[in-house]
């Protein structure tokens, strides 16, 4: 029987890996990744060249592999963004 995990909410070292001292270095990273994906980077490559040269852990890879995207995603999004005065 598979046992599901519950663990919700930050993770003990989540402020040093993710605090406000970090964002600088994590956006230049994401900036990076974006870059290479708008180049045509596999990503998985991409993500492993831009983590290797601003030393990120495996916590701060995949966080900024959910942040980055294609310019055509990002106009993809924005095409869809739904204002939230408009939701109801």
């Amino acid at each position: 029987m598979r046992q599901k995990q519950s663990h919700q909410g930050a993770a003990p070292k989540d402020e040093r890996l993710f605090g406000a001292g970090t964002w600088p270095a994590l956006r230049v990273a994401m900036r990076d990744l974006c870059w290479l994906l708008n180049r045509g980077y596999a990503s998985r490559s991409a993500v492993e060249l831009v983590g290797n040269r601003h030393s990120l852990t495996s916590r701060q890879r995949m966080a900024i592999t959910r942040c980055a995207c294609t310019k055509e995603e990002s106009e993809r999004r924005e095409a869809r963004r739904i204002e939230p005065d408009r939701l109801r």
